[in-house]
């Protein structure tokens, strides 16, 4: 039943799926940071929060900012009023006659207070003589023409009423009627004040020195009481021009890098950060919409299937015998399924406490287990299989982290090295320790040249060797967890296993030894003919050791029937017939096959005591049933004198079965040379082939050479002969006597000779 379903391509199939769906499940399901924390602005942030990825945002106050700065460059657009500077020229000249007619400080009065304030001040404060030196001065009726045409001119060029009203940076833009004026600065442009300056100061310029000062005081009073601005806003237009050029301006974008933080554990949240905080939330949570789950799971399915496909071509070119059996398909299946998951929920457990202790996001590609697949298989399958599994599962992890492709470089290198450093590891404790250093020092080494050669954030250093050194500690253990549960249930032995069943104090060797000791010798022999040939062709040495020694355990029921156990020279075959003989030795296979189950023998173990005779002929009863069935008629079945298999694949096992053969006709050897022990090897071997018991062997023919000279060179060291020892003369004869009165003393008879 196990063989059918090891065979079936329906089981097959369904492996290869349960490997697509849950492929498909992981990337569709990959986990993502949680946007369920708030920020409140003033208060320290509980939690540090790093950028998944690069995004921009748009700083409205900067913006804001940049927009004002750019109305100021906008000129402020202010019309001519023509008819306001006639009627400032006409007023001034009916001030000027007014006053020019007051002969005294109380004809000042007749001026309206309210109308003239400034005009009635400074006359209330001016001494008679400067009075006096007014009213010659307004007489002057060609000064007081040069004084109105001198103000015209000014006012008509535009002034402003106050010149603090508006920024000293803006500009102005004057426009009279369908004339706009060159932009200009507000410092170019003339205040009231400013003009009236002016124009009274060019008036006095022919008076007195001592009374240019007084003068200049009051005609600039009386201008300013009767001058109004000019120059008149346009605030509607310039708005608009405003507007305008502010349309123009580009919002004020912040970009954020991948691994930037957002926001520091323990730091006060000001306006900025709040703002990066709500953007990068904002643009997570887009990231993550509904829309999505079907492209994406579109994608991931497709490309799951394309890694699928290659895998499967690539092992079936590389080892062909795991294609075949669904055991060994589903075992990759398995760890790969079992390595995915735990680099899903890593990134899941990460992300959850990554902003609650403040890790960085660096951290996690330190914390990935991707090597696990790798280390796994490197013990149970096999170097290259394990070193295709750790990049099928590290580009995984890479699409599970947004297409990271830091991720898949790192997977491969750790997941190769640490396969490489676990492959012959025959106990437990060196395991875990090339395990443990090899994913420990290979994890941040290659993220620290990777961020060296190729740029990016570099992170708490101390923090990623610690993260390396602690994700080597974890791997290591859940390898090794992982390969005990998987050894019983697929079946599987690794030569950590193996090594401690080559313990001679097994309790089935203890029993081989003291019930059938010939057949213990001659599994001993077996053993170092295999494990000697198994190493010659890189074969599995401890694996092909470790059958060698139980092959022969079903031996032990009937001991007595094999001839490396008969201590006499007559034969327990004498008395049965050649069908009852090849029964004997047929059932051997079948009840060492029944001892190891009972003592729950692994299944390696189990194909190397059924396979290891294949479907030879038990010719000598053979021959014998022929003879006596043409004396008496009968046909004979050649079938009933076969083992029944199945031939031997594995490497160790052929290699088991020749050893078997030939250690046991080495014995037949009366002087063994190396050219007999040679010649009989080779006859083997040629015996084999030519009856097809090799026609499923695992074995190339160079293979076979190199297996044949490892035989021929241990048999030939192991059967030297010795030299022969002279006799000692001088040696008492009495002592021999010490034998034979132990054995009297055994049988109950007294000494023959006394002392």
């Amino acid at each position: 039943m196990s063989n059918v379903a090891d065979n079936s391509k329906a089981l097959g199939i369904l492996i290869l799926f349960a490997i697509w769906s849950a492929t498909v499940i992981m990337l569709v399901a990959a986990p993502r940071k949680e946007m369920d924390w708030e920020l409140i602005l003033n208060q320290k942030a509980p939690s540090s929060i790093y950028a998944d990825f690069d995004f921009s945002y748009e700083d409205k106050d900067k913006t804001r900012k940049k927009m004002e700065r750019a109305k100021l460059d906008v000129p402020l657009v202010f019309t001519l009023d023509t008819q306001l500077c006639d009627d400032s020229v006409r007023s001034t000249a009916l001030l000027i006659r007014t006053v020019k007619t007051l002969a005294n400080v109380p004809g000042a009065k007749r001026l309206d207070a309210r109308k003239f304030p400034k005009t009635l001040k400074a006359l209330s404060q001016a001494s008679p003589r400067i009075r006096s030196a007014l009213q010659l001065l307004l007489s002057d009726d060609k000064r007081v023409k040069r004084l109105l045409n001198d103000l015209a001119e000014r006012l008509y060029q535009g002034a402003i009423e106050h010149s603090e009203d508006y920024h000293p940076n803006r500009t102005i833009q004057i426009r009279k009627g369908d004339f706009q004026e060159s932009p200009k600065a507000f410092s170019s442009v003339s205040t009231l004040n400013d003009v009236a300056e002016a124009v009274a100061e060019k008036a006095v310029e022919e008076c007195a020195p001592d009374n240019r000062l007084p003068l200049k005081r009051l005609l600039k009073a009386m201008l300013l009481d009767e001058t109004t601005a000019t120059l008149i806003f346009d605030p509607e237009t310039s708005r608009i021009n405003q507007s305008a050029v502010a349309a123009t301006v580009e919002p004020v974008n912040v970009k954020v890098k991948a691994n930037y933080p957002i926001v520091t554990k323990g730091v006060p949240v000001d306006r900025e950060i709040l703002l990066r905080a709500q953007a990068y939330k904002k643009m997570a949570r887009s990231r993550n919409v509904i829309r999505d789950v079907a492209k994406k799971f579109f994608t991931s399915a497709l490309v799951s299937l394309l890694l699928i496909i290659v895998s499967g071509l690539y092992i079936s070119h590389v080892h062909p015998e795991i294609i075949e059996s669904n055991q060994k398909m589903g075992l990759i299946a398995t760890v790969v399924i079992i390595s995915i998951s735990a680099n899903f929920f890593a990134i899941d457990v990460f992300y959850r406490f990554c902003a609650v202790l403040g890790l960085h996001p660096e951290l996690l590609f330190c914390l990935l287990p991707v090597a696990l697949a790798a280390i796994t298989l490197s013990v149970l399958i096999g170097l290259r299989v394990a070193f295709f599994a750790g990049l099928f599962v590290s580009l995984i992890a890479g699409m599970q982290l947004n297409d990271s492709f830091p991720v898949v470089i790192m997977g491969m290198v750790v997941s190769g090295m640490a396969a490489f450093a676990v492959r012959y590891r025959t106990n437990y404790k060196s395991f875990f320790f090339h395990a443990a250093v090899s994913v420990g020092v290979c994890t941040p080494l290659v993220r620290i040249i990777y961020i060296w050669a190729y740029g990016g954030s570099w992170g708490p250093l101390t923090q990623i060797i610690v993260c390396g050194v602690f994700n080597g500690i974890v791997v290591s253990a859940s390898s090794l967890f992982f390969i005990f549960i998987l050894e019983w249930i697929f079946q599987i032995s690794t030569n950590m296993t193996l090594l401690l069943l080559c313990d001679y104090n097994h309790p089935l060797l203890k029993r081989l030894q003291m019930e059938a000791p010939g057949t213990y010798h001659h599994s001993l022999v077996v053993s170092t003919l295999a494990e000697q040939a198994a190493q010659t062709i890189g074969a599995d040495p401890i694996k092909a050791r470790v059958i060698s020694l139980f092959h022969d355990i079903g031996k032990m029921l009937k001991p007595e029937y094999f001839s490396e156990n008969q201590q006499s020279e007559e034969s327990k075959h004498s008395k049965l017939n050649p069908r009852m003989s090849s029964l004997v030795i047929l059932n051997h296979v079948k009840e060492g096959v029944d001892m190891a189950l009972k003592h729950k023998l692994r299944k390696v173990i189990r194909d190397g005591i059924e396979q290891h005779h294949g479907t030879e002929l038990i010719f000598y009863f053979y021959q014998q049933a022929l003879e006596e069935g043409r004396a008496k008629g009968v046909t004979v079945d050649e079938q009933d004198y076969r083992y029944p298999g199945p031939l031997p694949r594995e490497k160790e096992v052929v290699i088991l079965s020749l050893a078997d053969s030939c250690e046991a006709a080495s014995r037949s050897l009366l002087k063994p040379t190396p050219t007999k022990i040679d010649a009989l090897v080779w006859e083997i071997f040629r015996k084999r082939i030519r009856n097809g018991q090799l026609d499923s062997a695992d074995l190339t023919f160079g293979e076979l050479k190199l297996v044949r000279k490892s035989f021929v060179s241990t048999l030939t060291t192991m059967m030297h002969g010795r030299i022969a020892y002279p006799k000692d003369e001088t040696e008492d004869e009495d002592e021999g006597d010490l034998f034979t009165a132990a054995k009297q003393n055994e049988s109950g008879k007294p000494n023959a000779k006394k002392n």
